[in-house]
């Protein structure tokens, strides 16, 4: 899977769904829900990528409570995603607000490109996903959601040998029945 899922994600000739790239990335390294998801900011990632080494992994530190935090978390991003996220932010619009949503519209035809991206376009990242990653099957894809990328977050996880407990607290899972 993590093979499949580089294959395509570190594929910057290609810039087409590029913000579903970089929103997925985030969501599945953060384990994060859709509505945390959409509070990431530009300056957050800007200041991410900033504070730490070219060849080092970027931390993105999320600010706000989560569905089962009071805090906020902090999570890693590995540096062979850096120049995605790089070429990301030099395609968004020139003078773009750095509180502004980091999820943008990046269609290249579009003129509006400092659009936001709504909860419905970017729940549909993981359908995106599948497509690029090559699944023909319309019964597979259409049962994905947004969701889908704390369940792939868990399978990579659990594929590198954390136990029950570990997943339950990075994914903020409550029951095992979540795991």
């Amino acid at each position: 899977l993590n093979k499949l899922l580089d294959t395509n994600l570190l594929d910057e000739s290609n810039p087409i769904h590029l913000e579903s790239k970089v929103g997925g990335i985030i969501a599945i390294y953060g384990m994060l829900r859709l509505n945390e998801l959409l509070k990431i900011t530009v300056a957050l990632i800007t200041k991410a990528l900033d504070s730490s080494a070219p060849t080092s992994p970027f931390d993105v530190d999320y600010p706000w409570p989560t569905k089962t935090r009071k805090t906020g978390l902090c999570f890693s991003i590995p540096a062979k995603y850096r120049a995605t996220f790089q070429l990301y932010l030099s395609q968004l619009k020139e003078g773009i607000k750095q509180d502004s949503r980091f999820l943008k519209n990046m269609n290249i035809a579009s003129k509006k490109r400092s659009q936001n991206l709504g909860e419905h376009k970017v729940s549909k990242f993981p359908k995106l996903w599948a497509q690029l990653l090559g699944y023909k099957d319309p019964t597979f894809i259409k049962g994905l959601t947004s969701h889908s990328f704390r369940r792939t977050a868990a399978t990579l996880l659990a594929d590198q040998g954390f136990d029950m407990i570990n997943l339950k607290r990075m994914g903020c899972l409550a029951s095992d029945k979540c795991v």
